[in-house]
């Protein structure tokens, strides 16, 4: 539908007082109409049925008054919201699970678990912007109108966040008119029509490429030395490589810059080659250790991209906190295996009372290594040898419950009994070796969702 539209600046006049009104009107020699609806523009078409539209151009040219007319051309549509509850943590604020709250942050830019549990207020001005966003998404409108788009956001993450924002709009069957001062993220938007407010005038482009233009990302084998300053970026900012294990460091980046990686490592050191049924699984399997990808490229599809890499034909695993909120290895072509390191076990329960009647209250606080050494450290000789004794037989319990899921994954069946007899003894012998310390850590229960894809 083509509707015609007279920009018009109206003023309320009882707004204003007689002796300003009077002033003015004295001192420029205007008339009470013209002062009252200064007209910007005349007879401006646009395309009210296009789904995607950018205005912009100079400010005070007449974008947010073009903005008002489409609103009341369409009743509708709805403007950006303004946040309700502005003092709660911003994963809770929507009305919808959790799950679909962390995915619709993630989307623009906003999935880091630090960020999950401030509150409105105690974000920047960028990140609110970023999070009403998010609050549209979640609400689903039909047409939605947007004033002064990510004009308080770094432009490098402004373009990444209208690529994937209206990425989503797209899909979704959202109709967007979007308004800003600047054009630099025109290319990245993909409008089907433009309407733009220059020195030159205004001008209306329509029949325009719905494609935006897409990213030049590439991908390439890297070292873990060049990516590790983005280990910031991770709630498990202390992650290592060991060099005990296989692995390869998977890079993304952008005009030579790394923004993004992934670290895939052999299920099992290289030294337990030396048995086969270890070697087997090996050379027919990597597990994702680590995937970060840089605050301003997330919801661009990077991390579906580094998960669903065929690397030598294997099977890949991957597992990770974040997978209950947002289940994205789903869409990167895995499936969900039910996870030996999110099952509560009798011994959990046993672990956690007696470490409770030792004085730690809170059994999260063990995943600091130094809480967890202070309070080994603390233990009496019997305490100590006791509790060793519950954590080796919990890590070989999970242990089994990992090779058993390993060995599916690998030769799509369960390991045969000789097999699994073998591993047992195997754990038995080598997990005595371990300390207490690494015990304890694995010990304490974290839920993470796992999934897998078969090798090729």
């Amino acid at each position: 539908m083509i509707k015609s539209v007279n920009l018009k600046f109206s003023i309320d006049s009882q707004s204003v007082g007689d002796d300003l009104l009077c002033y003015v009107k004295a001192c420029f020699a205007v008339t009470h109409e013209k002062l009252m609806r200064h007209e910007l523009v005349s007879e401006l078409e646009i395309d009210l049925a296009m789904p995607i539209s950018f205005i912009y151009g100079l400010s005070g040219a007449g974008k947010t008054s073009l903005l008002r007319e489409i609103r009341v051309a369409i009743p509708e549509a709805q403007w950006l919201p303004e946040p309700i509850n502005r003092l709660t943590p911003i994963i809770d604020s929507f009305k919808v699970p959790r799950e679909i709250s962390a995915s619709l942050l993630y989307q623009v830019g906003l999935g880091e678990v630090y960020l999950f549990i401030k509150t409105y207020e105690q974000l920047s001005d960028g990140q609110k912007y970023r999070y009403r966003l998010a609050l549209a998404l979640s609400r689903n409108p039909r047409t939605l109108l947007i004033d002064s788009f990510l004009e308080s956001v770094d432009r490098l993450t402004a373009r990444n966040i209208a690529y994937s924002f209206f990425n989503v709009c797209r899909k979704r069957g959202i109709q967007v008119f979007v308004a800003s001062v600047s054009d630099d993220i025109r290319k990245f938007i993909g409008a089907d029509q433009e309407v733009e407010f220059s020195l030159a005038g205004m001008q209306v482009r329509r029949s325009l490429e719905q494609i935006a233009l897409k990213l030049l990302i590439s991908y390439r084998d890297g070292t873990f030395d060049e990516v590790k300053h983005l280990l910031v970026f991770h709630y498990f900012n202390d992650f290592e490589i060991s060099e005990d294990y296989c692995y390869r460091i998977i890079v993304a980046e952008e005009e030579s810059v790394p923004i993004a990686f992934s670290a895939i490592v052999s299920p099992y050191p290289i030294a337990w080659n030396q048995e086969q049924l270890f070697a087997k699984i090996n050379q027919r399997i990597w597990v994702h250790a680590i995937t970060i990808v840089h605050p301003s490229y997330r919801g661009l599809g990077i991390c579906k991209t580094l998960l669903g890499m065929d690397i030598l034909g294997r099977g890949m695993v991957t597992r990770g906190a974040m997978y209950r909120f947002h289940k994205l290895p789903l869409f990167a072509g895995y499936q969900e295996y039910p996870s030996p390191y999110s099952k509560r076990r009798p011994l959990h329960s046993k672990i956690e009372a007696y470490v409770r009647s030792l004085g730690v209250n809170d059994i999260v606080n063990l995943h600091s290594q130094t809480i967890r050494r202070r309070f080994i450290t603390a233990l009496s000789s019997d305490a100590s040898l006791e509790l060793r004794h519950m954590l080796h037989d919990l890590y070989k319990e999970i242990s089994m419950d990992e090779y058993m899921m390993y060995h599916f994954i690998a030769f799509g069946v369960a390991p045969p009994q000789k097999n699994i007899r073998l591993c047992k003894e195997y754990f038995n012998y080598l997990f005595e070796d371990y300390s207490t310390d690494f015990l304890l850590s694995e010990a304490v229960l974290l839920e993470m969702p796992t999934f897998y894809r078969s090798p090729q």
